[in-house]
C-alpha cells in the first residue's frame, strides 16, 4: 500500500496492488460543504481489500479537533469493523436513502467520531 504522490493531497489515500498497480482501496476526507465544522470521510475498499482500510485511514488522517461523519450500508461489515476500531460509532440510520442501480432503496447509517 501507498500513498498516491501524483498529483493527490494529502486528504487521500490509495491501497495499491503491487503487480498490477490497480487501486484497491481509497480513503479520503473533506469538510462538509453544508455543515459547518464537520468532516465527510470516505472509505472504500475492494472485497478483498478491507485488512487494508485501518491503515488507509491513518494514511490520510481527518483533523482531531472536529467531529468526523462517515456513511455505511447496513450490510457492510467490513467497512463497520474498520469505522469501529477507528474510534466511529453509529449514530443515525437513513431509511431508503441509498439508490442502488436496480432501483432498490437502501438505508444508510451515519457513522460518527467526536
Amino acid at each position: 500500500m501507498e500513498r498516491r504522490k501524483d498529483g493527490l493531497s494529502p486528504k487521500t489515500a490509495v491501497a495499491v496492488q503491487e503487480e498490477t498497480d490497480a487501486v484497491c482501496g481509497l480513503a479520503s476526507w473533506s469538510r462538509d460543504p453544508i455543515w459547518p465544522g464537520r468532516t465527510v470521510v470516505d472509505l472504500f475498499c475492494h472485497p478483498n481489500a478491507w485488512e487494508s482500510a485501518g491503515e488507509l485511514l491513518a494514511l490520510a488522517p481527518p483533523p482531531e479537533q472536529e467531529p468526523c461523519v462517515a456513511y455505511c450500508e447496513p450490510d457492510a461489515d467490513a467497512k463497520k469493523s474498520v469505522l469501529d476500531a477507528g474510534g466511529y460509532t453509529r449514530k443515525a440510520i437513513l431509511p431508503g436513502w441509498l439508490s442502488r442501480g436496480d432501483g432498490e432503496r437502501v438505508d444508510m447509517e451515519v457513522w460518527e467520531r467526536t
